[in-house]
């Protein structure tokens, strides 16, 4: 992660987990939306669910962001683009950049480690409210 820390799965055991694939460096939408989900941390984690945002950009890159935007959720390097891909966030309808960077696409992962939603948002303002909606439907709550 941006901290330097490894971070895996197995870390997040029996939790739910939000993936927040977005385009990183020049993107500001993308910022404030991490700053936003930081914000409403507790409706999520009420949820059973931890949020991770995922760039593609390497820390120095991305450190500005951070500090600006007052980030501490992790910030996952996908900086050999092999999350995105796996997951598919590419070549969605939101990237501006297609096949390069993700743009504003979410993926839940339920505690069972199966794709639970996907939410890809080519308007890149999304309320949190509709993202907690997403999340309760998908987990059935």
């Amino acid at each position: 992660d941006y901290s330097g820390k490894t971070i895996s799965k197995s870390d997040y055991s029996n939790k739910n987990i939000l993936l927040y694939f977005n385009e990183g460096v020049g993107c500001p939408p993308c910022w404030q939306q991490a700053a936003t989900l930081e914000r409403d941390y507790e409706k999520f984690s009420a949820l059973n669910t931890e949020i991770l945002t995922i760039v593609i950009d390497p820390a120095e890159a991305i450190k500005t962001y951070i500090e600006s935007y007052k980030i501490s959720l992790p910030v996952l390097l996908d900086t050999d683009k092999k999350m995105s891909s796996d997951f598919q966030v590419l070549n969605m309808a939101s990237s501006m950049h297609m096949g390069e960077r993700p743009g504003h696409t979410f993926v839940l992962l339920g505690a069972d480690n199966k794709i639970k939603w996907v939410g890809d948002y080519p308007e890149m303002n999304v309320n949190n409210e509709g993202i907690l909606e997403k999340v309760k439907t998908a987990l059935g709550k």
